[in-house]
């Protein structure tokens, strides 16, 4: 005779049923935004990652600013099936603040876990070409 499931182990199945039938959440990546500035003058908005043996470097591009102001600053880092997704926004001067009137090119970098067998960025930016 089969024994019949328990009450725990059945509203465990309905719940996992209802949040997804088991689909993967990403987890937080420990990440460090370097201080060190991004020289690069990169005119158009992109992305760019680099594969070292101990990490992985993602560096945002915001592309060519009219006036001093302009930050990327990087809000989270996740990861999902081996991708590392760097979550960001750029913040822009108000209008009541007084800028630098010089372009700027605003950029940050990100040191990430090497367990990120790739990475891309949120928002979605185009991706530039690495030597690796």
């Amino acid at each position: 005779m089969a024994s019949k499931p328990t009450l725990p182990l059945l509203a465990a199945a309905l719940l996992g049923a209802a949040a997804g039938g088991g689909a993967q959440q990403p987890t937080r990546v420990k990440y460090t935004v370097l201080d060190r500035p991004v020289e690069a003058r990169i005119a158009k908005p992109q992305y760019r990652v680099t594969h070292q043996k101990d990490f992985t470097l993602v560096s945002i591009f915001a592309g060519r600013k009219p006036t001093g102001g302009y930050s990327v600053v990087v809000t989270g880092v996740d990861l999902l099936d081996g991708t590392c997704t760097v979550r960001y926004h750029v913040e822009e001067p108000g209008p009541d603040v007084i800028v630098t009137q010089v372009l700027t090119y605003p950029a940050a970098t990100v040191r990430i876990s090497p367990a990120c067998r790739d990475a891309k960025v949120d928002p979605p930016l185009p991706r530039a070409e690495t030597k690796e």
